[in-house]
């Protein structure tokens, strides 16, 4: 659910009555986990990866993988109009665009999300298993996709537990395939754009099931 945790066990005890072990071999064991958790750190969490996305009819389909060894069950898709207005961006099912909200929690800014937008629900968002991939179909009926200016973002929680991190990716054009009639735009300099993308969905830190 978490990150991986482990303790140090101090006792020189054993399972059988009268074993004993050595502190110095217990505690190079323990860190020699300790130093596997750490090497190993970048696949703790889930890492999703965008395999393909292909818009037909205002709706996405969307192949997804895992590279990671935690499992995320809040994920979705972001759809932002304009490349260099980030200020608004389109959730899946909804009939408008989406900002900032004038509500603050813990003095971040929090996103208005419509009460009936559940991850869960059917062309609104999914979920994939560590290690594992997952193909799905987004509802995208009501954003403006067909003007070929907007760019796709991967929106998700980087483990299962409620107060885990949301976090973003880009996605990479070169997967990306339009049946919309105009061909997809090239991102911009994704150094900048991921300083934009990052000061906008920096607001997001929770949200309403």
């Amino acid at each position: 659910m978490g990150y991986p945790t482990f303790t140090f066990e101090t006792d020189d005890e054993q399972w059988l009555l009268g074993t004993v072990e050595a502190l110095s071999e217990r505690l190079g064991e323990e860190l020699e986990v300790m130093n596997y958790l750490i090497e190993n750190v970048w696949y703790w969490r889930a890492r999703l990866v965008v395999d393909s996305l292909e818009v037909e009819d205002g709706k996405v389909h969307l192949s997804v993988s895992n590279l990671g060894h935690a499992s995320t069950s809040n994920a979705t898709l972001l759809y932002f109009e304009d490349k260099e207005d980030l200020s608004e961006f389109w959730f899946p099912g909804s009939d408008g665009p989406t900002g900032p909200g004038e509500d603050n929690k813990g003095g971040i800014t929090q996103i208005q999300v419509d009460s009936d937008f559940n991850f869960s629900t059917s062309g609104y968002g999914f979920a994939v298993n560590a290690t594992n991939s997952t193909v799905t179909t987004l509802d995208f009926r009501g954003a403006p996709i067909s003007s070929g200016e907007g760019m796709w973002v991967l929106y998700y929680q980087k483990r299962v537990i409620d107060s885990s991190m949301w976090v973003f990716g880009i996605v990479n054009e070169s997967v990306v395939e339009s049946k919309e009639g105009v061909l997809q735009g090239l991102l911009p300099a994704p150094s900048m754009l991921l300083v934009f993308v990052a000061f906008t969905l920096a607001a997001i830190n929770s949200r309403n099931r």
